[in-house]
């Protein structure tokens, strides 16, 4: 499947688009274990929380156009051809 990395994880991916295979189950938390196996630990860390594989709160993460709190969470489904995009929020005051 297609990964994107958008606004401020951009240049800390070592790839700002990706075409990433998922084992496993191929569900959405499958696909953040892959990216934690083979990416730069700084974007991990910015993704991530340390101690597991749930995304840092201000990470938004959309499937082919979806919040995944619309759908079923870590535990979406992905097939091939979905795109996955990392986003993180902005807030300002």
């Amino acid at each position: 499947m297609k990964v994107k990395y958008l606004a401020t994880l951009k240049p800390l991916a070592k790839k700002p688009e990706d075409e990433i295979v998922v084992t496993g189950g191929g569900t959405l938390l499958d696909l953040l274990k892959e990216i934690k196996r083979k990416d730069s630990k700084v974007l991990i860390k910015r993704l991530l929380d340390p101690s597991s594989c749930n995304p840092q709160p201000d990470i938004l993460i959309l499937i082919n156009g979806f919040e995944i709190s619309a759908l079923n969470g870590l535990n979406t489904k992905l097939k091939d051809g979905d795109t996955v995009v990392f986003l993180p929020s902005v807030h300002g005051g």
